[in-house]
């Protein structure tokens, strides 16, 4: 239930979805968890090193680490790929969501001076995060190209770790595999909604969301 600012389809984190609302949000709106067992440790498709190391020292600093030390451990390779484990979604309804808005007449506040700068610019949108993908775990795999394996430098990342108390752990699963578990659930995949809001009324609609928003 968190907003993103959409521009030229890129997101930008605004805030919490009752700060939207006009006159306050009262209303309670479940939260499904689910595990997602056909996803856990399924590998993504290897990417370029400089976007994996994007990707992967976001995890890193979230568990509280150095991103430059793993850096260090992982030279050499060319791709990557992740996998998570133990994969649970956390989820609303949007059909209930939905329903909540108009039967209780919830309107948004167009005189909030952020959404009125984003209302004043017809390429930007507004997305409600809906759906989102958690793990406490993940795994590295490292590429010198498409196919060939390139080693990581595991006890050098082992010995980092042991030297800050973080609560991670991490596991060798091949020469160039290695599984980093912590203790909070991170996110790492989301789905959302652009959502309308009339500049006059304030009120709400879906927006062709199929044409602008795709799950990240």
């Amino acid at each position: 239930l968190c907003m993103l600012e959409i521009h030229d389809k890129k997101p930008k984190y605004l805030g919490e979805f009752k700060f939207l609302v006009k006159n306050e949000f009262q209303h309670e709106i479940p939260i499904k968890t689910d595990p997602v067992a056909k996803i856990s440790h399924s590998k993504t498709k290897k990417i370029d090193f400089n976007i994996g190391f994007d990707i992967l020292g976001n995890f890193i600093k979230a568990f509280g680490l150095d991103p430059a030390a793993i850096a260090t451990a992982i030279k050499g390779s060319k791709t990557m790929s992740f996998s998570f484990g133990n994969v649970k979604r956390k989820y609303i309804d949007p059909l209930e969501f939905g329903n909540i808005l108009v039967s209780n007449d919830i309107k948004g506040d167009p005189e909030n001076m952020f959404i009125a700068d984003i209302l004043a610019k017809p390429d930007t949108k507004l997305a409600l995060i809906t759906d989102v993908l958690t793990s406490k775990d993940f795994t590295l795999s490292t590429y010198k190209g498409n196919e060939t394996e390139a080693s990581i430098n595991i006890p050098l990342i082992q010995q980092y770790i042991s030297n800050i108390d973080t609560g991670l752990k991490v596991e060798k699963v091949a020469e160039n595999e290695i599984r980093f578990k912590g203790r909070t659930a991170l996110t790492y995949a989301f789905t959302c909604v652009e959502i309308s809001i009339a500049p006059t009324t304030g009120k709400f609609s879906k927006g062709l969301w199929l044409e602008n928003i795709r799950a990240a």
